[in-house]
């Protein structure tokens, strides 16, 4: 399987090389499939992840994300979620897994922010 670093410099090569074509997989199952398919990249949708949980955008758990992540081998910083402002719930996902960008997730009380 190839590294981090591997798979960023192929993503850069995909760009430098002009227009291409990246799919949209919205599981582990779809982005298996059209890997198969010979793609060289794919993105990813959370609203497309969300609907095969049976859940609207927004409405998966920081604990869901963080499974979803852990099945992909995406590093974490945060194994499990941990309290940060406002009563969120966050993790990090570690910037080696994402070109060197802290990515937070936050699992916010929505129903009890709007009230």
């Amino acid at each position: 399987m190839p590294t981090i670093t591997e798979k960023r410099s192929a993503f850069r090569r995909l760009h430098a090389q002009g227009c291409f074509v990246i799919p949209n997989p919205w599981d582990v199952g779809s982005a298996r499939l059209l890997a198969s398919f010979g793609f060289k990249a794919l993105a990813t949708t959370s609203s497309g992840f969300a609907w095969t949980l049976g859940k609207s955008d927004n409405r998966v758990t920081i604990d869901e994300a963080l499974e979803h992540l852990r099945g992909q081998g995406i590093p974490l910083i945060d194994e499990q979620p941990r309290l940060g402002s406002r009563g969120a719930t966050i993790a990090f996902v570690h910037p080696k897994a994402v070109n060197g960008v802290l990515l937070e997730l936050i699992d916010y009380k929505w129903d009890e922010l709007r009230a």
